[in-house]
């Protein structure tokens, strides 16, 4: 007796998807294994035993630190406004910074809280939100660009 044709059109899928998955999973690791064990290879990471391998690691660390610099201050009798803003700015516990903080909290609460407004809002609420949400960036982008704004 043979198989009659197109009888059950489904039951090759539940032989040949698993197969399918199954042989791309193991190719993907196959691709993935010989790479890392050639990079292993050139690294030599493989001849040192855990204690050398985190050692090598924090050193790597390490030599990519490098100590920050603040920005000095210009000077008060020439630069009166820069000298002011700068130490506005460079307080990183003054009232500025939590300004800046405030502003970035509401901005995100007003994200959360928008929705498909034009549906729902009456067109003056709609010109307040986008309104404010103006406002917010430019504050954002005062905040991200001082230069610009005070050279």
């Amino acid at each position: 007796m043979q198989p009659l044709k197109d009888s059950n059109l489904y039951a090759g899928g539940f032989f040949f998807i698993p197969y399918m998955l199954i042989a791309a999973f193991m190719l993907n690791e196959l691709f993935a294994a010989v790479i890392i064990d050639e990079f292993r290879k050139r690294m030599n990471m493989s001849l040192y035993t855990s204690d050398q391998r985190r050692w090598r690691e924090l050193s790597r660390q390490l030599e990519e630190l490098h100590p920050s610099t603040m920005p000095t201050a210009p000077n008060v009798d020439k630069y009166p406004w820069r000298h002011w803003v700068h130490t506005i700015v460079m307080d990183k516990r003054g009232w500025f910074a939590s300004f800046i903080t405030s502003v970035m909290v509401a901005h995100l609460v007003l994200f959360m809280t928008t929705f498909n407004e034009e549906f729902v809002l009456s067109s003056g609420s709609l010109i307040l939100l986008r309104g404010i949400n103006f406002f917010f960036f430019s504050l954002h982008l005062i905040k991200s660009r001082p230069f610009f704004f005070f050279s």
